[in-house]
């Protein structure tokens, strides 16, 4: 694993466009489990996975349109990210992407269940090394994600979480 890591570092240098940059506190964060709220959620994460565009994605949602206004948008390498539809398999594909280890970056939008599962998703997100970011509707109060952001028009508010490292 230490090996595999070492030869990916180099390619996730981000390339940062100041027209559209994310905020600056929003940048890959391997190991970590982050969710982001709000109407222009997926907006900012395609931001955020345009950044890196030698870094592969996997992006699961539970309903996904052929292809989101909200993406589409956003000038992103589109052949490194994997868009998977997962209907009641959502959740399932969820663990296998984040057990990979395949992708740094690994989206969600779908049933999250309960906090012990949680718990679970955010210690395989620590263990394989790999970005999990839950994308909500309205920010989960019951359990700790390690940041949530909530997405107001183009800015993102950091409401939970201390300063990243």
């Amino acid at each position: 694993m230490f090996t595999l890591h070492g030869t990916r570092a180099p390619d996730f240098a981000p390339e940062i466009e100041k027209s559209h940059a994310p905020e600056p506190e929003l940048r890959l964060m391997p190991g970590l489990l982050l969710e982001i709220s709000g109407p222009g959620a997926r907006r900012h994460i395609a931001e955020l996975i345009a950044r890196y565009p030698f870094c592969p994605a996997a992006w699961v949602e539970e309903h996904l349109e052929p292809f989101p206004a909200e993406i589409r948008r956003v000038n992103m390498h589109y052949d490194r990210v994997l868009f998977v539809d997962g209907k009641e398999d959502s959740a399932w594909a969820l663990t296998t992407f984040v057990n990979s280890g395949l992708f740094p970056f690994v989206v969600y939008a779908g049933p999250l269940g309960d906090e012990k599962k949680m718990r679970r998703l955010r210690s395989q997100a620590k263990k394989s090394g790999t970005m999990v970011i839950l994308v909500q509707d309205e920010p989960l109060p019951t359990w700790q994600a390690h940041y949530q952001y909530l997405s107001e028009g183009k800015r993102l508010e950091l409401t939970r979480g201390g300063k990243p490292s």
